[in-house]
């Protein structure tokens, strides 16, 4: 048997294979997760192999990924493979694309595949979409250039029905907002839904800082007189504010939106005062201004 760093011939790689595959990854191309079951058990398939040996991409890759029982099965075991495998310096989505040994087929159905289980697993940022490569390409951005925009954006339409109610314009709008426009056409249903923060979607673009809300300009320019009166339910920070916090501050839209409703620093004046105000003192303000509405 060869050393422990080989552990059996499991990670020898076969150089006459197009793919140069070591054994380990040829059993997840061939769908063999009963053999990785036994090998898991006998401590010959460990859980930081699915990362090190890059074993998610060998298992949708080849096999019709809509069936890959051994995707799903490392996906159980440790998700943030997902996010945190490179395959030759690319992660899962744009080594996909980049495959050559596989027909166009079998990479759609792979993409679809892995798509779907980033929104499963990591829809907290997106899922897989906005995954940069060490060339800060945007998986995004990969796939559509090898697939074309209208496939990818069949594929992300089953995925994200109005059902799921995934508040996916707020992550383009961030992350990607050169795309906010085609984002806001093909989901017109997601504009009105707020984030696991309870941010709407101005909330969140506003929070994100001067740059991202310049990026939206059309956004910006839609605020209406509620919006720019209401508070972010975490920050607890106005519109006018949020814009003038932090390296980029923008003064002139945070002026700008002052103008628009210079009434909450009223608000923001009472609130201060309100809480400076010992207790008592409250009390009996709040018992006057009954007697007064009465």
């Amino acid at each position: 048997m060869s050393g422990e760093h080989e552990r059996g011939g499991l990670l020898t790689s076969d150089e006459q294979d197009a793919d140069e595959f070591n054994t380990l990854q040829k059993l997840c191309c061939e769908n063999r997760v009963n053999a990785l079951e036994d090998l898991r058990r006998i401590g010959l398939l460990k859980k930081n192999d699915i990362r090190e040996q890059s074993l998610l991409l060998p298992s949708i890759i080849y096999n019709n990924a809509y069936e890959s029982e051994t995707f799903e099965y490392f996906l159980n075991w440790d998700p943030d493979a997902l996010v945190n495998t490179m395959y030759d310096r690319h992660p899962l989505v744009q080594a996909i694309c980049r495959f050559e040994n596989s027909d166009s087929d079998c990479k759609e159905k792979a993409l679809a595949v892995a798509l779907k289980a980033g929104f499963k697993y990591h829809s907290e940022i997106g899922g897989l979409l906005f995954i940069e490569d060490e060339w800060d390409v945007k998986a995004f951005d990969f796939a559509y250039n090898e697939f074309g925009i209208m496939k990818v954006m069949q594929m992300l339409q089953k995925i994200l029905s109005p059902a799921c109610k995934y508040p996916i314009l707020h992550h383009i709008c961030i992350k990607a907002p050169r795309h906010k426009d085609l984002f806001m056409m093909q989901f017109p249903w997601a504009y009105q839904l707020r984030d696991s923060e309870g941010r709407s979607l101005h909330q969140a673009i506003l929070v994100a800082g001067p740059d991202v809300m310049n990026s939206n300009d059309i956004l910006f320019a839609t605020l209406t007189d509620s919006q720019i009166q209401t508070k972010d339910p975490i920050t607890t920070l106005y519109p006018f504010a949020a814009m003038a916090v932090g390296k980029h501050a923008d003064l002139k839209n945070c002026f700008y939106l002052l103008c628009r409703q210079p009434s909450v620093l009223d608000k923001r004046s009472r609130a201060n005062n309100e809480s400076r105000r010992p207790r008592r003192c409250r009390k009996k303000r709040k018992m006057i201004d009954t007697v007064i509405d009465s």
